[in-house]
This record gives C-alpha cells, structure tokens and sequence, in this order.
C-alpha cells in the first residue's frame, strides 16, 4: 500500500488478500465439485469476498488519513478554530461554525456508513465458512482462523478511526460552545 490511501493499489491490496485467501479455503472445495453452477458459485463468493476486503479497507485508510489530520489540526490550534478552516470561509466565524456543523455531521455519516460496512465484511467472511461447513472441508479451522485474524486486523483499523471521529466530534463541541453557536437558531432566521 502507497502512502495514498486513495491509489488503486490500496484496493487492490485488500482484494489481493480477500481473494487469496478464500481461493485458499475453498480449494478443496472447488477440486470436489463437478458442476458449472457449483463452480461459478463458489467463484463468485471468491470475488465477492475479495472486493468487499478491499473497499471496506480503503474506506478506512482514507478515512483514517482524514480524520488524523484533522483532529492534528484541531489539536495543534487549542480552544481556537483551526486557521485553515478559517480561511476557507474568509475569516468570517459565523461562515466557519456552519462548516464546522457540517463536518461534525459528515463524521457522524461516515460513522454510520463504517458500521454498515463492517456488517458487510463479516457477513463476507461468513460465506466461505459456511461453504467448508456445508461440504465438509478440511480448510474449515483455516477459514475460521483467517477469517478472525482479519477481523482483528480490521477492527484495529476502526478502533483508530473511532477514536480520531471522537476528538474531531469534541473538538468542534467544545468550539461551539466557546463560540456560544445555536444552529437551530440559525435555521429558524433562515426560514
């Protein structure tokens, strides 16, 4: 993986080892079929497995490169608004709590769609072991084990970008409430 998250390869890399793997636990499963519609099954849940791997992976590099420069910025700028969302809005303050609203809310959004993901990827990982399961495997403990070795792997990824959403989340809390911002005001002036 580059050190940009957002290249090819960084796909790539998590469909590599979806793939890999799941050919790897199926195999023997594979070898033992001899219809075409067995064949064409077991190769889809090959390459569903490796193209879930691979986005739910480069959703959370990105996302984690994301949140951990933001919440630096945040960090490094105290019980101030960080000087480059300022200047994004002119230096107007009102202009920079609305996108700072809009970014607490685009983390919480991405949160969700994290959550949904992760629901994914296990539910992606349980199809090559109920197929070892269901033809009596021997690559059924391998499968098993690879399958919760990349959940750890994985959770590690969403325990960091948990933690990075939580601070950039207080963060603008706290601004918010040093800056005394009332958005349901502000968008009852509007209407």
């Amino acid at each position: 993986m580059g050190k940009n998250p957002k290249e090819w390869t960084t796909f790539l890399t998590g469909f590599n080892i979806g793939t890999f793997l799941s050919l790897i636990s199926l195999v023997e499963v594979l070898m033992t079929r001899s219809s075409f519609k067995e064949y064409c099954i077991i190769l889809a849940v090959i390459l569903v497995n490796g193209t879930i791997i691979g986005v739910v992976l480069q959703y959370l590099l990105i996302h984690i490169h994301l949140t951990k420069n933001m919440g630096r910025a945040f960090y490094y700028a105290g019980d101030e608004i960080p000087k480059r969302l300022l200047e994004m809005r002119n230096h107007k303050l009102e202009k920079t709590l609305e996108l700072m609203v809009g970014i607490q809310t685009r983390v919480k959004l991405n949160l969700i769609i994290l959550i949904m993901l992760v629901l994914l990827l296990i539910l992606s990982l349980l199809l090559p072991i109920i197929y070892c399961y269901r033809f009596e495997s021997d690559m059924f403990l391998f499968n098993i084990g690879w399958s919760c070795i990349l959940l750890m792997f994985m959770s590690r990824l969403v325990l960091i970008m948990t933690k990075n959403s939580r601070y950039i989340q207080f963060k603008i809390n706290h601004l918010l409430d040093v800056h005394e911002f009332n958005n349901i005001q502000l968008k009852k002036e509007e209407l």
